[in-house]
């Protein structure tokens, strides 16, 4: 059963590193692991067994390119222009940014590393999500009221640890003289999520597979 298994793992693991060295002209680069770690070095990769190391089972290893080759560029066809919003879906997402010319999810080289590749490989997720714009309204997305560079022009509300606590819970809290619309909710200055202020209601818009569900305080 060992014997078996181990020669799976091999054909995942090190003989695809040894297809790729051979094929595509890299070559593997050790990397100074210390032995008290238990980690296992095959020569061609790196082995974390879970009864040896404290972490989860997994294989990884270095590759590096032997030979030189040219710069890949965006095609001049296509300068990435339509990955940034229109001038009226710009004006929906001002108040949700910082100070900035330009709208971007990602910083610059990761912006142009996406456009430039975006044919070549699958991407699962990249960059920050701001939101979703439907007609003239903006609608955030949780990862935006986390950023740290988010615009400090909007609503905000910032709630002390008891309300704060009923808002991970999506109960209802306390906005005691807050202005109506959508409004950031913060605890300490940090940003929880998102609420939308009505006259005789709040719409907690905090995802509910990420609320808190002990009673704790």
């Amino acid at each position: 059963m060992y014997e078996s298994s181990y020669h799976i793992y091999h054909e995942r693991n090190e003989d695809i590193v040894k297809f790729l060295i051979d094929t595509q002209g890299l070559e593997y680069v050790p990397l100074p692991v210390p032995r008290n770690w238990g980690i296992v070095d095959t020569g061609t990769g790196y082995r974390f067994y879970p009864h040896l190391v404290k972490s989860e089972g997994f294989f990884c290893a270095v590759l590096r390119k032997k030979t030189a080759e040219e710069p890949v560029y965006m095609s001049k066809k296509k300068s990435g222009a339509e990955f940034l919003p229109t001038a009226a879906e710009s004006t929906v997402l001002q108040p949700f940014l910082g100070e900035s010319d330009q709208f971007h999810e990602l910083n610059q080289a990761a912006f142009h590393f996406l456009a430039g590749f975006e044919k070549h490989f699958y991407f699962k997720k990249a960059g920050r999500v701001i939101g979703e714009i439907k007609g003239s309204d903006m609608i955030p997305n949780q990862e935006l009221a986390w950023s740290t560079a988010i615009g400090r022009n909007l609503r905000i509300l910032d709630l002390d640890l008891e309300n704060a606590l009923k808002f991970l819970r999506k109960e209802n809290f306390s906005a005691e003289g807050a202005a109506k619309g959508l409004t950031l909710v913060t605890y300490a200055g940090f940003g929880l999520g998102w609420a939308k202020i009505l006259p005789n209601r709040i719409n907690n818009y905090f995802p509910g597979e990420l609320r808190i569900l002990s009673r704790k305080p």
